[in-house]
């Protein structure tokens, strides 16, 4: 696969999305997204960032603990209704 060359933006507007700054820089580059693209960017760049020491800013990580909150609180309601 191709790779997707991009600077990401601010990504406090929902309109500017990590997901949608990618779609729109592969259509500028002519490059066709696979199926599933979504999860190993996000590894990607999770990796960068604990790689490089990234400081990330509170609000995001506050966003990011709230979604991990959410997420396990499904798991254990799946578990719940067996």
């Amino acid at each position: 696969m191709k790779a997707v060359r991009f600077r990401v933006q601010n990504f406090r507007n929902i309109d500017d999305s990590g997901p949608s700054q990618i779609k729109t820089a592969a259509e500028s580059q002519k490059i066709d997204l696979p199926k599933g693209w979504k999860a190993p960017v996000a590894r990607h760049l999770v990796s960068s960032w604990a790689e490089n020491d990234t400081t990330l800013a509170a609000e995001i990580l506050d966003t990011a603990a709230s979604l991990f909150s959410e997420i396990e609180a499904r798991f254990e309601n799946m578990g719940s209704e067996n």
